[in-house]
């Protein structure tokens, strides 16, 4: 899920790209090095892989599995394996029908009935949560905080030890979601799909339901700050650049 829905089907490829150099302020509390147009874009291209990656699992499992070892065979995987991350079990407890009771008890006065997105939007809405959860409230905040002048797209902005970190984070959370997801399909209780998915919209105060996300796109344009740097810093390694004649450089 990790590698189809994030690392290789987002944006997120863009700022972790090992084919362009790395960016000179690519360090660990220099600046910030995620646009927040940036980071809306990966947000919703994510999660609308994530909800469609959850409509496989619930009603085509033999197509879910063969992308599983589809994504396995042919993309590159820092990680092969992870640990699922069960503390805090966010995820999980939420899919327990007593806490979403609980839930919905707690905010009856604005909530008096099943939401109109929850019943429209399901999935969406579960993947949301997920990606909320997994990933925005994950090492990613430490890139994405602070300020920038300029946000380059022919550097990689993610140093190697960072994405690392990121996949082996976001790996272990996805790995709950999953579990999460296979959860409410084995469940015994006569929940409609809608009221199962219904607490992942109400858990604000538990970092897992993000506010104002998109039910229905599925990318987003971005726009950039400043200018893109040139000279010597955009260039691959060992590459150097062509330096024009005499006769030229006042004007170059």
């Amino acid at each position: 899920m990790m590698a189809v829905c994030v690392r290789w089907g987002s944006y997120f490829a863009i700022l972790a790209d090992r084919d362009k150099p790395l960016w000179a302020q690519a360090k660990p509390n220099r600046c910030s090095r995620i646009h927040d147009s940036e980071m809306a874009r990966i947000q919703i291209e994510a999660s609308a892989a994530v909800a469609q990656w959850i409509g496989f699992m619930r009603s085509e499992p033999n197509r879910y599995y063969q992308l599983v070892d589809l994504a396995l065979h042919y993309l590159p995987m820092p990680l092969q394996t992870t640990t699922i991350e069960r503390d805090p079990p966010n995820l999980l407890v939420l899919t327990r029908p007593q806490v979403a009771d609980e839930l919905i008890q707690r905010q009856l006065a604005r909530t008096t009935a099943l939401s109109p997105a929850v019943e429209a939007h399901p999935n969406r809405v579960l993947a949301n949560a997920i990606v909320n959860y997994c990933w925005r409230n994950g090492p990613v905040e430490g890139i994405h905080a602070g300020y920038a002048s300029t946000y380059p797209l022919t550097q990689r902005r993610i140093t190697p030890s960072e994405e690392r970190l990121l996949i082996r984070k976001t790996s272990a959370r996805f790995a709950q979601g999953i579990l999460a997801v296979f959860g409410l399909q084995q469940e015994q209780d006569n929940r409609t799909w809608p009221e199962q998915v219904l607490p992942f919209q109400l858990a604000t105060h538990w970092g897992v339901t993000p506010t104002r996300w998109s039910l229905t796109e599925r990318t987003r344009e971005i726009e950039l700050t400043g200018a893109e740097p040139t000279g010597l810093s955009v260039m691959k390694p060992n590459v150097l650049p062509k330096i024009p004649p005499k006769s030229q450089q006042a004007t170059t």
